[in-house]
C-alpha cells in the first residue's frame, strides 16, 4: 500500500534508506535491551517475601489488603512483567498456580485492581512506584548477569 502511494516520485528509495538506517541502528546498539534474555533469566522468578514486606512497609492499610488478597504474589506479577515488558498473564507465578490446578483470580484481580488508572492514588501508587524501582533494578541485573540467579 505505501509503495503504491510514493509510486511515481523518489520518496520510496527515501523510505527504505531510513528503515536501513533504523535497522542498522538497532543492530549495533550496545546498550539495546533483550527482553527474551530478561524473560529467560526470570522464568522461575518469585519475589522474595521480605522484599514484599519491605516494599509494603509504611503504607498504612496496603499491608494487611495485599495480604488477604495474594501478598508477595501480586507483587511478583507487576514486577515481572514490568521487568520483561511482557503481559503478566504470563508471569512464573500464575504460570505456576496454573500448573498447580491453583485459582489464579484473587491474584489477577488485584493485579488488575493495581493497574487500574483509577486505582493509582495514595498507598496504591506509592505501592506501584516502589514495584517500578524495584523492577527497574531487576531488570538492570538481568542485563548484567544474564544467568538465572533469582528465585
Amino acid at each position: 500500500m505505501l509503495r503504491l502511494q510514493l509510486a511515481g516520485t523518489d520518496l520510496w528509495s527515501v523510505f527504505e534508506a531510513a528503515v536501513d538506517r533504523v535497522a542498522h541502528d538497532l543492530d549495533t546498539n550496545p546498550t539495546r535491551i533483550n527482553y527474551a534474555t530478561r524473560r529467560r533469566v526470570l522464568a522461575c522468578w518469585h519475589m522474595p517475601e521480605t522484599d514484599w514486606a519491605e516494599l509494603c512497609a509504611d503504607i498504612p492499610k496496603l499491608g494487611r489488603m495485599m495480604a488477604r488478597t495474594g501478598g508477595p504474589a501480586v507483587g511478583s506479577v507487576l514486577v515481572w512483567a514490568r521487568a520483561t515488558q511482557s503481559e503478566h498473564i504470563h508471569s512464573p507465578v500464575l504460570t505456576d498456580m496454573r500448573r498447580a490446578g491453583q485459582a489464579t483470580s484473587p491474584v489477577s484481580n488485584q493485579v488488575a485492581q493495581l493497574l487500574t488508572p483509577a486505582s493509582r492514588k495514595g498507598g496504591r501508587l506509592e505501592l506501584l512506584r516502589r514495584l517500578d524501582r524495584y523492577a527497574t533494578h531487576l531488570a538492570d541485573r538481568c542485563d548484567t548477569v544474564r544467568t538465572a540467579p533469582f528465585h
